[in-house]
């Protein structure tokens, strides 16, 4: 009976490990550099831009293979060999051991203080041959560019059709940022109405002397620049008037006078806050390595300008102010939105997807802060495309990166090599853990599947 159960097991793994196979049978593409004596950074950032392109425009289709992979399967010498060059041969072997269908190769050709690419797409057939699919090669540009050219390239790789373009400008506030200079214009002539006006109103009559006294004082200390003492002035002379003159005896004479205070209060503002603004606009534009704190700050700095803006009275230039100081905060948003997604793109590009999706989130979120509809709208839509892009692309990824080793597995395991078997079958729950949120359940349930045949714990 033990016998029988055992055995039953055994044809259970066996079917388990089938189905995996059943299920999942796609295409192998093998990615990989031709030995280049180039830095391994930058081979890095080729290769990683190949696979993304393999799962951007072909994930339904492949699973993809890399070098590292075969590292736990065969000695470096035979690894060598096969990175020696892109003869027939030589691709053949490197299709065989990876158990590749297709193969992209790269090699990083450096000429001078210049690199340019070249890249190579084989297909396998029937009878095992390599034979050359597609070729890629750019022309000469800056090594400082090849993250571009890098995806340029492996875009057209998969689809010749597709035309290699120049990059793009750089992003303004990919540095910093910077406003337009604000220009202080104190050409303003203080209207004389309550130094000239004449009254018949006997109680209006009675305190324009004094009124007059008290506004020349300010208007001596404006016209010296002293527009913090003068706006004092005014405010005091304000809230004196509105105190003395009763409900009953204010008029069309009274509210004139009144608003020629209000005026001089607004004129006495306006180039203080013009300044702070200026100032902070200085060190702003002054900032050699911005980052979302620093904006944060700058952000309340500007508020805190904004809510000092005393209520408007007689001009527009209260809201003239106001809205200065919104645009500013709104910059400082944007600049935040673009941080995050620069550091999202970045993670993207070397395949740290969990990551990448924290950044685009982050930039998503805060792109609704701004407080310009149009400007909201636009940061919102190229936000969202790149979130939406690595919550569609994290689960390709893994699921062709997965499914490759955990396919491998069982082939090494069906070969008795136990040992290799459980070491892939290790990688696989790595990048599956490391990338957790991508991980579907039908990934979760053949890995375990996978994981009971190799003898390794499930997920």
């Amino acid at each position: 009976m033990k016998k029988l159960l055992l055995y039953s097991m055994v044809i259970i793994l066996v079917a388990a490990a089938a189905g995996i196979s059943a299920q999942t049978k796609k295409k192998v593409i093998f990615v990989y550099s031709i030995n280049s004596r180039a830095d391994k950074k930058l081979e890095d950032i080729v290769i990683s831009n190949i696979k993304l392109s393999v799962v951007e425009n072909g994930s339904l289709q492949y699973n993809i293979a890399g070098m590292d992979d075969l590292k736990l399967r065969f000695a470096q010498k035979e690894l060598s060999r096969i990175t020696a060059g892109t003869d027939e041969p030589l691709l053949s072997s490197a299709a065989e051991m990876s158990r590749a269908d297709e193969i992209i190769c790269s090699r990083i050709i450096k000429e001078h203080n210049a690199i340019r690419l070249n890249f190579t797409h084989v297909v396998i057939s029937k009878n095992g041959k390599a034979v050359i699919k597609n070729t890629v090669t750019t022309d000469l540009y800056p090594s400082s560019q090849i993250e571009w050219y890098s995806m340029q390239a492996a875009r057209k790789i998969l689809k010749p059709s597709y035309v290699i373009k120049a990059p793009e400008k750089q992003d303004l506030y990919a540095k910093g940022i910077s406003f337009t200079p604000l220009i202080l214009n104190l050409g303003v002539v203080l209207d004389s109405t309550v130094y000239l006006y004449e009254t018949e109103d006997t109680f209006l009559a009675g305190i324009l002397p004094d009124i007059r006294t008290k506004m020349k004082k300010g208007d001596s200390l404006y016209l010296k620049g002293d527009f913090k003492s003068a706006f004092k002035s005014y405010k005091s002379l304000l809230q004196q008037l509105e105190k003395d003159i009763p409900e009953q005896k204010r008029n069309e004479e009274t509210d004139l006078i009144l608003d020629s205070i209000k005026n001089r209060i607004e004129e006495s503002y306006y180039p203080q806050i013009l300044n702070a603004i200026k100032k902070t606009d200085s060190a702003v534009s002054g900032e050699s390595a911005m980052n979302p704190e620093k904006a944060a700050g700058y952000e309340e700095k500007y508020d805190r300008i904004r809510r000092e803006i005393p209520p408007s009275y007689v001009s527009l230039k209260t809201e003239q102010l106001r809205k200065l100081c919104y645009d500013r905060i709104d910059q400082l948003k944007v600049f935040n939105v673009r941080y995050y997604d620069a550091a999202g793109l970045k993670c993207y590009e070397t395949e740290e997807f969990t990551k990448a999706l924290s950044f685009f989130r982050e930039a998503d979120n805060r792109s609704g802060l701004i407080r310009d509809e149009k400007i909201r709208n636009e940061e919102k839509a190229a936000s969202s495309r790149n979130l939406k892009s690595a919550e569609i692309n994290g689960v390709n990824f893994l699921n062709s990166r997965a499914y490759y080793l955990i396919d491998i597995a069982m082939v090494e395991n069906g070969n008795r090599n136990f040992s290799t078997a459980k070491n892939i079958m290790k990688k696989a729950e790595t990048l599956i853990k490391a990338n957790s949120e991508f991980m579907t359940r039908k990934l979760k349930e053949d890995y375990n599947n996978a994981a009971m045949a190799v003898k390794v714990p499930s997920l």
